[in-house]
């Protein structure tokens, strides 16, 4: 399981899993025969043609530069292949120095907000041998299937993202001054888990005070909020002060004559001031919880790079070269070393951390 269990792929039969580090597993073959490298990256939204295009032109760039720096023949130029199954799919073939054979793919599937790359390593003489151990590698990608673990979800007007709590049914509004979504979850019949938003006016950004007014207004449409259908009003309100929320309210409701609980926590992400509340059936904690998980992982979409600036990690033996997509370049300014783009790199097998949204 990758990425909390929202990714769950089938290990191959016969290889060894050598290293599981953060959103990436890696599988070898014999005495370096073959490597699988599995790498799971969320996303904002879904790839689309053009980005996928542009992996494509970036990885090309970066292999045939990485074959350049080793000295090493060119056999097969990255080269696309069509196959139905997947976004992209890529091919080359070196010869090195050493005059040892290495044949590689790339291939990446867009699973809903999940973008799994699977890159595999042949150090084989022969196109026969290579074809066995990619369809290992292609196989291990078209059977991976997406898990019961916590989801990402993304809002463009709103400009956030979370994870929503498994077993949660999301009803989108995406409204930036009001209801941006509504949970509701069959094991909690009544329960529901509202995230509202305000945004933080632009001239003032970066100012506390107005921060502390946003959230005041945001509490506001909380506490004015309509309440469910059969509850007269709520109880007085109860404030409580939380190392994790800038904001945090709780409410008594009598429902049907049962003691339910109303709560309210709130966040700063980027410039929006953004809360969750949670309607709590009697003697329940755990819809509490998963609004209080679900509050935490919220984030701005700008924290993040774009779906166009993914990081590519194909699993290049005998080492993973990290492959960044190159800054634009400065017309008034020279490009600080931060900015160039990097030399390829022959540290052991790594995959970018990329933070949850999880998360």
């Amino acid at each position: 399981m990758l990425d909390q269990g929202r990714v769950r792929i089938t290990p191959p039969a016969g290889w060894r899993l050598v290293e599981r580090k953060g959103l990436s597993l890696r599988y070898e073959l014999g005495a370096g025969v073959g490597a699988i490298t599995a790498i799971v990256t969320p996303q904002d939204s879904m790839p689309t043609d053009e980005t996928i295009a542009t992996m494509a032109k970036v990885a090309g760039k970066q292999l045939r530069e990485a074959a350049r720096n080793e000295g090493a023949q060119m056999l097969i130029p990255p080269r696309t292949e069509p196959d139905e199954r997947f976004a992209l799919k890529l091919r080359d073939r070196t010869r090195g120095a050493d005059g040892k054979v290495r044949d590689q793919l790339q291939m990446y599937r867009v699973m809903q907000l999940e973008l799994v790359h699977v890159a595999v390593v042949a150090n084989v003489q022969t196109e026969a041998e290579s074809r066995k151990i990619f369809a290992v590698a292609e196989e291990l990608l078209d059977t991976a299937k997406l898990g019961t673990g916590p989801k990402p979800t993304a809002f463009r007007k709103t400009r956030v993202r979370f994870t929503v709590p498994p077993g949660w049914v999301e009803e989108r509004k995406d409204d930036p001054n009001g209801v941006v979504a509504t949970y509701t979850n069959a094991t909690y019949p009544g329960a529901r888990l509202v995230v509202r938003s305000r945004i933080i006016p632009k001239d003032a950004r970066g100012n506390a005070q107005v921060q502390d007014h946003t959230l005041d207004q945001l509490v506001d449409d909380y506490r004015n909020a309509p309440l469910p259908d059969g509850v007269p009003q709520r109880t007085a309100e109860r404030k409580i002060e939380h190392q994790r929320f800038k904001r945090f309210f709780q409410h008594s409701l009598s429902w049907n004559g049962q003691p339910w609980g109303l709560d309210f926590r709130c966040v700063i992400a980027g410039d929006v001031a953004i809360g969750v509340e949670a309607l709590v059936p009697p003697l329940d904690d755990s819809v509490t919880k998963a609004a209080d998980a679900m509050a935490a992982t919220i984030r701005s979409l700008d924290d993040k790079k774009r779906v166009g600036d993914l990081e590519l990690s194909p699993a290049v033996e005998p080492a993973v070269r990290q492959m960044r997509r190159p800054a634009p370049a400065s017309s008034t300014a020279p490009s600080s070393p931060a900015q160039s783009s990097p030399a390829p790199a022959t540290s052991p097998t790594r995959t970018t951390d990329t933070p949850s949204p999880r998360p």
